[in-house]
This record gives C-alpha cells, structure tokens and sequence, in this order.
C-alpha cells in the first residue's frame, strides 16, 4: 500500500509520488489549436507527468477494476468504480498490475506511469467521470481546505456533492447533526472533515 503524493505547487492529491499536473481538465485547458485532436474537443482529465516510465500510480480510493486493458486511445488503461456513479479513469500505462473485477484499497498500486496509446510522452492521464460523463477532478483532489463561513447543522442526512446542483458527483454521505460551514443561501460550499463540497441550504441550521 502506498499514499497518494501531495503535490506541492496545486495542493492535489495525485496518484503519482512526485509528479506534476501538465494539463488540466476542460475548454479552459485545451488549447483551440488542438482541440481537434481531443474525442469531445477539449481535455477530458488532468495529465501527470515529470515521473520515469513505470512509476507506480496508487487507487485514490477503494473500488472495483471494471477495465484493465487497451482502451482506445487511452492506451493501457484501468478503470475503478468508486461507488455512486462515480468512476477514476488511468490511461497510457506503461503496465497495469490489477485486473477486471478485482476489489482494490486505496493505495493499493494498479500499475505505471507510460506512454501507450495516443501520447506525446510519458504520463498518467487521470479522469472522473459521472455515469460515464466526465467531470472536474479537482474537488477529489483536495485533501483539505481552508473554511470561512457561518457554523451549521445538518438537519437530516445528506450528500455532499462536488457542485451545486442535484446531478453534481457525491463526495461523502453527512450524517444528521454534523458540522458544517455555511457561506450563502441556495447551493452553499461547506466543508466536512477536511472536504469541500456543495449543499443545500433549507437542510442547514445556522448555530
């Protein structure tokens, strides 16, 4: 078992020990000169690079392996199921160490860092996706943030989603009675043992 690197210049969780982000995730991130090049026309994870070929990459999260093998463009690729419709994305591995229907722990490793598939070079592209759709990785990144707001209670048990709307991913379930910080009405950021996310605020009493 292995943790996952805190990446000292973006604050992420990455399942690369000493890498950095390359590229991040979306139009914002996808430069219009090559869009062409990109499946849905812009970058649909974030690459990791400024590792050696083979460098072990390690589950940020418990789940099951429902793909372990060549994936299109991805290369040799390793897809977890996290739970919740929730998805992690490994592409152009250079080897892959787990196999279909395996249950893993986090930190467990799954295989390294390489170059198969559509690639300029060696490196881990990383995807979330939501019911097969890709979504921003970061909020699964961060591993704490810095809360500024009004102190509350959850009412009742709830999701702590990774956007403010109902379709957005699910970061933790929020037991009735926990903590949390609330900053305005509607869709609110609040942050929940060391996790930002998104809920809303009818459920939230202010103490």
């Amino acid at each position: 078992m292995a943790e996952q690197y805190l990446d000292p210049v973006t604050g992420w969780l990455l399942p690369v020990h000493g890498g950095s982000v390359t590229q991040g995730y979306g139009p914002e991130n996808t430069d219009p000169s090559v869009r062409h090049l990109y499946r849905k026309g812009y970058h649909t994870g974030i690459d990791i690079a400024d590792v050696v070929e083979g460098t072990d990459i390690v589950a940020p999260c418990a789940g099951v392996v429902s793909i372990a093998g060549t994936n299109g463009g991805y290369g040799n690729c390793v897809v977890i199921e996290r739970g919740g419709g929730i998805s992690v994305l490994f592409g152009h591995l250079t080897r892959i160490d787990v196999h279909v229907a395996q249950q893993v722990a986090a930190g467990e490793i799954l295989g390294g860092v390489g170059t198969t598939g559509v690639s300029t070079g060696v490196h881990l592209h990383y995807e979330y996706r939501q019911d097969d759709v890709d979504i921003n990785p970061v909020p699964f990144l961060v591993r704490e943030a810095h809360p500024v707001g009004i102190a509350a209670t959850v009412k009742e048990a709830l999701n702590l989603r990774a956007g403010p709307n109902k379709n957005a991913p699910v970061l933790t379930d929020v037991p009735a009675g926990a903590k949390v910080l609330i900053g305005q009405d509607g869709w609110v950021p609040v942050w929940y043992e060391g996790r930002q996310g998104w809920m809303w605020s009818e459920f939230l009493a202010a103490k």
